[in-house]
């Protein structure tokens, strides 16, 4: 307390998009007149979420369609993940930090490369496009059904934010047409 800020500081870093409530015990402050701040003794009074950034992450592109799970040959050489960020909460600096296919089976795992990477711009609004290119579509092995995981980072008043959204399952098939 510097006689007009109370800072609290928690134990641990607080995560993201979960609610939290602080209480304070009667006296534990005091005005500049000497009076004795009633207290906060409940869950209800003094209550926030921390903030953390969120995305939608949609396998897109020309005649692509995976509502169906799934992803053919055709539509793999046309695939662009696409995304629209939800809550960037007056967040500045937003951007991309990672991209990553995940196979729920097998393990297997493909991170979009840096370049590719630094080249998705956020509009205004929040939309960004990966481009389809080969080094990200090649690496993906049909038969291999992939979970879409897109990290996202900026600040908020001076201090690092982050998030983490995924698209639904979806398998590859290149035998498909």
């Amino acid at each position: 307390v510097d006689n007009r800020t109370l800072t609290i500081n928690p134990s641990a870093d607080l995560e993201p998009n979960k609610s939290y409530y602080i209480e304070i015990a009667a006296g534990a402050l005091t005005d500049v007149a000497g009076n004795d701040f009633a207290g906060i003794n409940n869950a209800t009074d003094w209550t926030f979420s921390a903030a953390s950034l969120s995305t939608t992450v949609v396998w897109s592109g020309t005649d692509v369609d995976a509502t169906d799970s799934y992803i053919n040959a055709n539509e793999l050489a046309a695939a662009t993940i696409t995304g629209k960020i939800t809550n960037q909460s007056n967040a500045s600096d937003v951007s991309i930090a990672e991209i990553k296919f995940v196979s729920g089976n097998g393990g297997t795992q493909h991170i979009i490369s840096d370049a590719l990477k630094n080249a998705i711009s956020i509009d205004t609004d929040g939309n960004w496009t990966l481009v389809n290119d080969t080094s990200w579509t090649s690496a993906l092995d049909s038969d291999k059904a992939y979970i879409v995981q897109v990290t996202l980072s900026g600040t908020l008043l001076g201090n690092a934010m982050s998030g983490l959204s995924q698209a639904s399952i979806v398998t590859i098939d290149d035998t498909i047409t």
